[in-house]
C-alpha cells in the first residue's frame, strides 16, 4: 500500500518536483557565480576577496533575518503566491547589480536589496510545497525536488564564464537576471501549483499526518523552540552550512592559488554539481528507509574528509577533484535533512514557520562561512586554519546527530519523542 501511495503521489504532483528543481537552481545565482567572478572583479575594481564574497554573506544574512517571516507567509498565503511576488523582484534587482557604480558601497547596498527579494525563492518555498503533497515518498521527493543546488554547481560556473567572455564582468548579473525571469516564469505559468488553499490550509494531506479530527497535525514554532530537538536539528545543519558556503565561494580561488588553472578550477567546481544531485537523490531515498541519525553522521564526516584533502593543497588535480566529490555529496544530503526532520518530528500543520526558522539558522551558517574563510585568507594568506576549524565542527556535529531519537507517532507522542 505504501508503494502504491508513493506512486500516486509522484503521478499527481510531478510538476511540483520540476518547479522545485528549477526554483532551487535559480536561487543558486547568489552563490555559485561569485567564485568565477572573484578574480576578474579583483582585476577590474581592485577589491579584496572579503568585499566580493560579502555578496553571499549578505544574501545569507537576509535568509537569517527574513526566512521566518517568509515561513509565516507560506502558512498564510501558500508557496505559489510567495513565489509570484519574489520572482520579478529578484530578477529586477539582480539586473541592477550589474549596473551599480564600481565602488564597494554600491556593490554591497545592491546585495542588501537583493537579499530582501531572494528570500521569497529560497528552498523553503519549494520544500513547503513538496512536503504538503508527499508523505509516503517524502524523502525522495525532497531529494529530487530540491536538487537544484547541484544543477547550479554544474550550470553557473560555465554560464558565468560565457557571460564574462561575451559581455564582460558587468554583463554577468543582467545575464543571470534573464535566466531567473525566463526559467522561473515558465514554472509559475505551467508547473508550480501546490495543493494548498487559502490561509495555507492543506487541501490534501497524507493519512499519517491526519488525526481523527481531519486537521493536519503539527507543533507551533514557539512550542517547538522549547524542545531540545529543534535546536539539535538546526544548529548541526548550520555547521554544515558554514562548510558548504565557504567551499562553494572559495574553492576555485584556493585551487587557482595553488597552481591549477582557472579552467581546471572551474572543472573541479562543476564536479560538485552532479555529486550534489546524486547525494540529494540518494539521501532522500535513504531517509525513507533508514533513521536520519545515521545518514546525518555519515554525511557530516564526508565533507570533513574533503576539507582534510584541501589542507596544504599541493596543486594535485586528483586531490581537488576528490575533495569536491566528497563535499558535493554532503551538500546534497544536507538540503534533504532539514525539511524531512522538521516534518517527521514536528508535523506539517505549521511547517512553513518551522522551516523558515530552520532556514534562518541555516542562513546564519551560510553568512558566517564565506566571510570567515575570506578573513582567514586576507589575514594569513592561507585557508589552512579555517579548514582545520570546520573539520572540527563537522565531526562534533555528526556526534550530536547521533542523539536524534525515534520519530513521534503523532501529535500525542511529540513531547515524548523530541524532549
Amino acid at each position: 500500500m505504501l508503494k502504491g501511495e508513493a506512486a500516486r503521489e509522484w503521478k499527481d504532483h510531478w510538476p511540483l518536483i520540476l518547479a522545485g528543481i528549477v526554483g532551487t537552481t535559480v536561487i543558486g545565482a547568489q552563490v555559485y557565480p561569485v567564485g568565477t567572478v572573484m578574480k576578474p572583479m579583483q582585476a577590474a575594481f581592485g577589491w579584496d576577496r572579503t568585499t566580493i564574497s560579502a555578496s553571499a554573506t549578505i544574501s545569507s544574512v537576509g535568509t537569517l533575518l527574513l526566512s521566518t517571516v517568509v515561513g509565516l507567509a507560506l502558512d498564510r498565503w501558500g508557496p505559489r503566491r510567495v513565489a509570484m511576488v519574489g520572482t520579478p523582484l529578484m530578477a529586477a534587482v539582480m539586473a541592477c547589480i550589474g549596473l551599480t557604480p564600481p565602488n564597494a558601497t554600491a556593490w554591497l547596498t545592491a546585495w542588501v536589496l537583493y537579499a530582501v527579494c531572494a528570500v521569497m525563492l529560497l528552498p523553503i518555498t519549494f520544500g513547503a510545497a513538496i512536503t504538503s503533497a508527499f508523505k509516503a515518498s517524502r524523502g525522495l521527493a525532497l531529494g529530487v525536488g530540491l536538487c537544484g543546488s547541484g544543477v547550479s554547481a554544474i550550470f553557473y560556473p560555465f554560464y558565468t564564464l560565457w557571460l564574462i567572455n561575451t559581455f564582460g564582468v558587468r554583463g554577468v548579473y543582467p545575464g543571470l537576471a534573464a535566466f531567473i525571469l525566463l526559467s522561473m516564469g515558465l514554472m509559475l505559468a505551467f508547473a508550480f501549483y501546490p495543493p494548498m488553499t487559502h490561509a495555507g490550509a492543506l487541501e490534501k494531506t497524507a493519512p499519517e499526518d491526519m488525526p481523527a479530527g481531519g486537521q493536519a497535525w503539527g507543533v507551533p514554532l514557539l512550542s517547538a523552540m522549547r524542545t531540545t530537538m529543534l535546536w539539535r536539528i538546526v544548529l548541526v545543519l548550520a555547521v554544515a552550512a558554514i562548510c558548504a558556503s565557504s567551499i562553494n565561494i572559495h574553492i576555485q580561488a584556493l585551487l587557482n592559488d595553488r597552481g591549477l588553472s582557472v579552467s581546471q578550477a572551474a572543472q573541479i567546481m562543476a564536479v560538485t554539481g552532479p555529486c550534489v544531485v546524486i547525494g540529494r537523490w540518494c539521501g532522500g531515498w535513504l531517509l525513507d528507509r533508514i533513521h536520519a541519525r545515521w545518514i546525518a553522521l555519515t554525511f557530516y564526516l564526508l565533507p570533513a574528509l574533503g576539507c582534510f584533502l584541501l589542507l596544504n593543497f599541493d596543486g594535485a588535480y586528483w586531490r581537488g577533484f576528490a575533495a569536491a566529490v566528497l563535499i558535493g555529496f554532503s551538500v546534497g544530503v544536507e538540503g534533504d535533512l532539514l525539511p524531512f526532520l522538521l516534518a517527521r518530528y514536528f508535523g506539517v500543520r505549521w511547517f512553513g514557520s518551522l522551516y523558515g526558522f530552520g532556514m534562518a539558522i541555516f542562513g546564519l551558517g551560510y553568512a558566517i562561512g564565506p566571510f570567515a574563510a575570506a578573513r582567514f585568507f586576507d589575514l594569513t594568506g592561507s585557508y589552512n586554519g579555517y579548514l582545520i576549524s570546520i573539520i572540527t565542527l563537522l565531526v562534533l556535529g555528526g556526534l550530536v546527530a547521533l542523539s536524534y531519537g525515534r520519530y513521534p507517532d503523532g501529535p500525542q507522542d511529540v513531547k515524548g519523542a523530541v524532549g
